[in-house]
């Protein structure tokens, strides 16, 4: 089984700048830029690719949905419709679904619930296996108590093929809310696929002493990125800091030792999980991707309420956390699984899974189990580094 992990963000984006001036004519190196660019919250950097894109390229929508995009995200949302709803001639099918979701954003901003869901379903009819309308089209259906919406919907993905995990949460919250509680614990199956592991037995003594050494090593090399992003848009981060494709870096010994240590480990309980009736378990493949990420989290930041749409198994290595009182907070620190306490939901009595991971310990349970941190409220800031694997051969 094979394990590889994309090319960080950083060295992509510089690598593009020199290929956008040395072939000027090819659309597709601004267009990647400006897309990193607006994906790493860096919006007026974005833009301004963006206009030199639009000069050089006049008819390519491309370089509108970025526009549309980065004024969503700097809370511009007229201009972001405007802009995404122009004549979008020569736009591919994904493409246009992303300009429309995009739009939907906007629409919803400002209040056009209907132009919104509008705008959401003709971009999920165009992409049925993206995620983000998905996510938002259902979103707004549970918003008006519409669960059977989204059942009718999920039913309709799973008829063409679609099997990402955004799809299945939204089934399981659906189901759950349809007075079915214990059928959606079943969809989320945390006790038959989850896995926690000291990485101690994993670690080479022969460059490192123990386990405390390691991570220190780790959180040496994270602190020195220079490429951080606060609250990146579309993710459950609160207060928090977010660095991108840590386990693609060079020169960082420490990062390329876990990196190798989280892929024994992914390929030794990939190998535990027989196909059999639940959907996550024939999700698997010969081949797995992996994109990573790591995030310093102070005192007072957190994770909300959120699953991990696009990937099949995800796992998280615990670098710092900080010590907590857990007399006087006995969440402080810890991650929780279970089904979300959105309006609507059961009460979920016993059936969350809250547990205090210790620095050292790698996480691995499926990516439609949804999930959530509670702050330390420590001074210490805590490290993770976080990853989602999915399978390349479909």
């Amino acid at each position: 089984m094979k394990f590889r992990s994309g090319l960080a963000l950083s060295v992509e984006a510089a690598s593009l700048r020199q290929w956008v001036e040395r072939e000027p004519e090819v659309s597709s190196y601004p267009l990647r830029l400006a897309r990193i660019l607006a994906f790493g919250g860096r919006h007026e950097d974005a833009l301004a690719v963006v206009r030199l894109g639009r000069q050089r390229f006049p008819d390519h929508p491309g370089f509108v949905a970025v526009e549309g995009e980065c004024a969503n995200a700097m809370g511009d949302h007229a201009r972001a419709r405007h802009v995404l709803s122009g004549t979008l001639d020569g736009a591919g099918p994904d493409l246009l679904s992303w300009i429309l979701h995009e739009r939907g954003t906007a629409e919803e901003a400002l209040g056009l619930i209907e132009a919104a869901e509008d705008s959401y379903a003709q971009s999920l009819a165009l992409h049925r296996r993206s995620p983000r309308p998905c996510k938002s089209l259902h979103a707004l259906f549970r918003a008006r108590g519409d669960v059977r919406r989204i059942l009718q919907s999920c039913d309709a993905l799973e008829a063409h093929g679609v099997r990402h995990a955004r799809m299945h949460a939204d089934r399981m919250v659906a189901t759950a809310i349809d007075g079915q509680k214990d059928r959606a614990l079943d969809i989320l199956a945390f006790d038959r696929f989850t896995h926690f592991e000291d990485m101690a037995a994993a670690l080479d003594t022969s460059r490192w002493s123990d386990l405390a050494t390691f991570n220190a090593a780790l959180e040496a090399e994270l602190v020195a990125e220079p490429n951080r992003q606060y609250e990146r848009r579309m993710t459950a981060s609160r207060g928090s800091w977010r660095i991108q494709q840590p386990f693609s870096g060079f020169n960082r010994p420490a990062l390329h030792a876990l990196r190798e240590m989280v892929a024994t480990v992914v390929h030794r309980h990939a190998a535990t999980i027989m196909p059999g009736e639940h959907f996550f378990s024939r999700g698997g493949g010969s081949e797995l991707s992996c994109s990573s990420w790591a995030i310093c989290a102070p005192g007072d930041g957190y994770e909300d309420w959120h699953v991990h749409p696009g990937a099949w198994l995800t796992g998280v290595y615990y670098v710092r956390v900080p010590e907590t009182d857990e007399s006087a907070d006995q969440r402080g620190g810890c991650i929780t699984f279970g089904l979300p306490d959105y309006p609507g939901m059961p009460d979920p009595g016993d059936d969350w899974h809250t547990l205090r991971p210790r620095p050292g310990t790698l996480a691995l349970f499926p990516s439609h189990c949804f999930h959530r941190t509670w702050s330390t409220k420590s001074d210490e800031q805590r490290w993770i580094i976080a990853f989602d694997i999915m399978p390349v051969d479909g």
